[in-house]
């Protein structure tokens, strides 16, 4: 079955489960990094969310033989699943002043995503930008947020640095930021995910984890769009302290980066282009941030960038 005769099919079944009082439609949704994915969008009446479940993935499942009908069951889970997200009131998107402590920020690469920054407010940062969005709701998976447009700063008759003030504020508070060393998340990640791993309330492990291993993750803790940590007040300049060390920062994904103190015999440009090769062979191009590599100067708690690989990912 060609991919068109897939969609189709799959958004003419998800209708016949639903019943006719909803509307179910295909839409093209452009992405991170210009990333086009082709989502099913199922509207209830009376209901202010619509969600958007991509069907991308389910293709390649299909491609590989799993039974449409299979399919179409595990979109209508996920649809059921995002359903016990709270129905919302539409007149608060109207009114900024019900929004305002609802509006976060995020990294995502400039030179990639040029198309969707003409759209978007942002505020540019090394080589990345800043973009903002209303962090809604979560449920134990996923998150509800609405990217905020060009449109909305008319509409709510408030200018960037409104964003910029109140995701400032914001961003910290609904989502922390965690530091462990990179041995410590390789060994949770592949621990028994019947047992509940046990996380250290403080900002830092211990002091021994310090020597075990260089690197250390930065994120949040949602594990999502976590990259934006590094600009979190004294996140980077707490590690700093404790390492007695400028920082280097390698761009992991737009989730997390990998944080490391500076050394002498640091070749930056090295290290750059390892993180692009991991960016090209290992990470999704929706998640990708960066391929180059930032330092942060203890001294006077600047950001640079000291490597020089190509800008889009």
């Amino acid at each position: 079955m060609v991919y068109k005769t897939f969609l189709n099919q799959v958004a003419a079944n998800i209708q016949m489960s639903l019943g006719e009082h909803c509307r179910v439609s295909l839409e093209r949704v452009r992405k991170n990094n210009g990333l086009l994915l082709d989502g099913i969008c199922i509207e209830q009446p009376g209901e202010l969310i619509a969600p958007t479940i991509y069907l991308n993935s389910y293709y390649q499942e299909y491609e590989k033989g799993r039974p449409l009908e299979e399919i179409c069951h595990l979109v209508l889970e996920t649809y059921w699943s995002r359903c016990s997200f709270p129905n919302l009131d539409p007149s608060m998107f109207r009114d900024f002043d019900r929004l305002r402590d609802k509006v976060v920020y995020r990294l995502i690469n400039a030179q990639s995503n040029q198309e969707l920054l003409d759209e978007i407010p942002y505020i540019p940062y090394l080589d990345l930008a800043v973009i903002f969005c209303i962090y809604l709701a979560e449920n134990e998976k996923e998150q509800m947020t609405a990217l905020i447009r060009n449109s909305h700063l008319k509409l709510w008759d408030i200018t960037i640095q409104d964003l910029e003030e109140c995701g400032a504020q914001n961003t910290p508070r609904l989502l922390p930021c965690t530091v462990k060393s990179l041995s410590q998340v390789i060994m949770e990640s592949s621990s028994d995910p019947e047992e509940p791993l046990t996380q250290s309330p403080d900002f830092f492990d211990t002091k021994e984890d310090f020597y075990d291993f260089p690197l250390y993750v930065l994120t949040n803790q949602k594990n999502l769009y976590g990259a934006a940590c590094i600009r979190y007040p004294d996140a980077i300049k707490n590690f700093a302290d404790s390492r007695n060390s400028d920082v280097l920062i390698l761009p992991s994904s737009i989730h997390e980066v990998l944080i490391t103190a500076d050394t002498p015999e640091v070749d930056y440009d090295l290290i750059s282009h390892i993180v692009f090769d991991i960016n090209q062979s290992d990470v999704p191009v929706e998640d990708r941030l960066s391929n180059q590599v930032y330092r942060y100067c203890r001294q006077d708690g600047s950001f640079s960038i000291v490597s020089h690989c190509p800008e889009s990912v």
